[in-house]
Protein backbone atom coordinates (compact mmCIF):
# COMPACT_ATOMS: atom_id res chain seq x y z
CA UNK A 1 0.00 0.00 0.00
CA UNK A 2 2.53 2.20 1.01
CA UNK A 3 4.69 1.85 -2.80
CA UNK A 4 1.52 2.67 -4.06
CA UNK A 5 0.74 5.64 -2.38
CA UNK A 6 4.84 6.63 -3.40
CA UNK A 7 4.86 6.23 -7.47
CA UNK A 8 0.93 7.79 -7.48
CA UNK A 9 1.60 10.83 -5.38
CA UNK A 10 0.75 13.12 -8.12
CA UNK A 11 -2.92 11.29 -9.03
CA UNK A 12 -3.60 11.23 -5.74
CA UNK A 13 -2.89 14.75 -4.77
CA UNK A 14 -4.94 16.12 -8.08
CA UNK A 15 -7.87 13.88 -7.15
CA UNK A 16 -7.51 14.63 -3.10
CA UNK A 17 -7.92 18.84 -4.77
CA UNK A 18 -10.69 18.13 -6.87
CA UNK A 19 -12.56 16.84 -4.05
CA UNK A 20 -11.62 19.52 -1.95
CA UNK A 21 -12.60 21.94 -4.22
CA UNK A 22 -16.18 20.57 -5.17
CA UNK A 23 -16.62 20.17 -1.15
CA UNK A 24 -16.33 23.89 -0.97
CA UNK A 25 -17.82 24.62 -3.89
CA UNK A 26 -21.17 22.42 -2.75
CA UNK A 27 -20.77 24.67 0.91
CA UNK A 28 -20.74 27.91 -0.72
CA UNK A 29 -23.69 27.21 -3.38
CA UNK A 30 -25.64 25.30 -0.50
CA UNK A 31 -25.28 29.03 1.67
CA UNK A 32 -25.85 31.14 -1.40
CA UNK A 33 -29.45 29.09 -2.20
CA UNK A 34 -30.45 29.12 1.41
CA UNK A 35 -30.14 32.99 1.91
CA UNK A 36 -32.47 33.13 -1.35
CA UNK A 37 -35.44 31.05 -0.65
CA UNK A 38 -37.25 29.10 2.20
CA UNK A 39 -37.13 25.43 2.83
CA UNK A 40 -39.70 23.55 0.43
CA UNK A 41 -40.60 26.75 -1.35
CA UNK A 42 -40.44 27.23 -5.34
CA UNK A 43 -38.44 29.74 -7.35
CA UNK A 44 -40.92 29.91 -9.78
CA UNK A 45 -44.02 28.54 -8.38
CA UNK A 46 -47.30 27.84 -11.21
CA UNK A 47 -49.80 30.79 -11.13
CA UNK A 48 -53.64 28.82 -11.30
CA UNK A 49 -54.87 32.47 -11.88
CA UNK A 50 -52.48 33.16 -14.95
CA UNK A 51 -54.62 34.09 -17.79
CA UNK A 52 -53.57 31.43 -21.12
CA UNK A 53 -55.91 32.93 -23.32
CA UNK A 54 -52.80 34.68 -24.76
CA UNK A 55 -50.86 31.56 -25.28
CA UNK A 56 -54.03 29.68 -26.62
CA UNK A 57 -54.56 32.71 -29.48
CA UNK A 58 -50.68 32.29 -30.45
CA UNK A 59 -50.47 28.84 -31.49
CA UNK A 60 -53.53 27.66 -33.03
CA UNK A 61 -53.80 24.46 -35.20
CA UNK A 62 -53.98 26.38 -38.22
CA UNK A 63 -50.55 27.70 -38.00
CA UNK A 64 -48.77 24.39 -37.63
CA UNK A 65 -48.55 22.98 -41.28
CA UNK A 66 -49.39 19.61 -42.16
CA UNK A 67 -47.04 17.31 -44.10
CA UNK A 68 -49.59 17.35 -47.34
CA UNK A 69 -49.15 20.92 -47.48
CA UNK A 70 -45.80 21.50 -47.70
CA UNK A 71 -45.67 19.94 -50.67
Amino acid sequence: MKDFIVNNYVIIIIIASFLIFALIGFAVDTAKNKNNKKEGELLNKPNDDADTSALDQAISEDDIPSADESK
